[in-house]
């Protein structure tokens, strides 16, 4: 399942990506744990999205 996912993946982790780490940097952690909770999360979340958003809308189901 997760090669079906990876083109959606490779489109839409920059904009995720960038959403989980706003929403982290408020938060009092050390650099390291952010690194790597936002990298953790990052993947989880763009897998989630691509596999239950993108490719059940239509337009975006022809293309990925």
């Amino acid at each position: 399942m997760a090669e079906r996912q990876c083109f959606a993946v490779y489109v839409f982790h920059p904009p995720l990506l960038i959403g989980v780490t706003l929403a982290m940097r408020g938060g009092e952690a050390h650099k390291l744990i952010k690194f790597v909770s936002a990298t953790i999360l990052g993947v989880a979340v763009t897998y989630l999205a691509s596999c239950l958003v993108f490719r059940r809308i239509p337009l975006l189901k022809r293309i990925l």
